[in-house]
């Protein structure tokens, strides 16, 4: 897509980017998903949690935490999480953010777990977050183990189309967050609120550190960006250390003008900064109005069309349509997840 071309499908209120269905249809997209993602589960955005955390834990650092918090720049936001995690134990802050963001899987809102059906459903090489929440389970980077498995599997490893359909039927077909794992990989980038032992990093120290003396995780997510396209979905771009990377990549490849390496999902983002930010970043926007910050239900519809024109059971589905099949299968009666793909196709 031309800069040109960007602008009018926007100006057009078009939805998805044909170039964007095709490399997800191709294994070859990974998404980046934020904290917007996260938000019909209840959780605090930042800087109110900081707040709250100041004002409960830390009296002394109220003042200049709200002043920091106010400002809503990403830099501002790293020092309060800093001051909060200097004036406080290491321990006892991390315990704090722990507390407010438990979130119950059981009992979270329909237009939640729409997202996260959508979202699974989409044949994705895998799933990278910021989100320090369990909603997406996963690997966190900072188990080794768990760590080097998850590198060598979307790095390394290609899906056929039958094990592609296979992984995304269980996801439609199961109805309970723990039958998410086996589709998608997920990473957590920035640590796990479910284990005790995995670090949060959100502090001007941990992102430092975690940047620049922890080669493992630059050079994957540097080869990651290089080497597959990315959608950021529910992302605002405020991570400085991530945005640093993506600087470094989209200067490797600055004579690719106009081409996206990556698009976003993106609200309320005009025509004229769409082009710029594909011209010069290498980012195609897919843009939804929220109405001035009151209504992200443009969220929900693009994921469910991402999920319906990408899904492959139902574009079997739709091929499938008034015939008949002859299904050959070896032990079809241990097959729990043979099972589950004809039962969906059956629907």
């Amino acid at each position: 897509a031309t800069p040109d071309a960007t602008v009018a499908r926007l100006m057009d209120g078009a939805g998805l980017p044909p170039a964007l269905l095709d490399e997800i249809r191709t294994g070859n997209v990974i998404a980046f998903v934020g904290a917007g993602f996260s938000r019909p589960a209840g959780l605090p955005l930042w800087g109110p949690l900081l707040q709250a955390i100041a004002e409960e834990k830390c009296a002394g650092a109220k003042e200049i935490i709200s002043k920091l918090t106010s400002s809503r720049s990403a830099q501002d936001l790293d020092l309060a999480a800093q001051i909060l995690s200097d004036e406080m134990t290491q321990q006892e802050f991390q315990a704090a953010l722990r507390s407010k963001l438990s979130v119950n899987p059981s009992t979270l809102p329909t237009q939640m777990q729409d997202r996260l059906r959508w979202l699974h459903g989409v044949p994705f090489a895998a799933i990278l977050t910021t989100n320090f929440d369990e909603l997406l389970g996963g690997a966190d980077v900072q188990d080794s183990p768990r760590f080097g498995e998850f590198a060598a599997r979307v790095l390394r490893e290609r899906l056929t189309e039958s094990e592609q359909l296979a992984r995304v039927a269980v996801a439609d077909t199961v109805q309970h967050l723990e039958g998410y794992s086996q589709t998608s990989p997920v990473l957590k980038l920035h640590g796990d609120a479910s284990r005790q032992d995995s670090t949060l990093i959100c502090t001007r120290e941990g992102y430092r550190a975690l940047l620049h003396t922890n080669a493992r995780y630059s050079t994957f997510l540097r080869t990651l960006m290089a080497t597959r396209t990315l959608l950021f979905i529910g992302f605002s771009f405020t991570d400085n250390y991530l945005n640093e990377l993506r600087s470094e990549i989209v200067s490797m490849f600055a004579g690719k003008h106009g081409q996206p390496l990556s698009y976003a999902i993106l609200n309320d983002i005009e025509a004229e900064k769409a082009s710029a930010l594909l011209k010069h970043d290498g980012l195609e926007v897919i843009s939804f109005s929220s109405h001035g910050g009151k209504d992200f239900s443009g969220l929900d519809r693009l994921l469910s069309e991402l999920h319906t024109r990408t899904n492959p059971t139902i574009s079997v589905g739709r091929v499938l349509t008034m015939r008949s099949i002859i299904w050959l299968h070896t032990s079809w009666e241990t097959s729990t997840t043979t099972k589950r793909m004809v039962d969906y196709l059956w629907k």
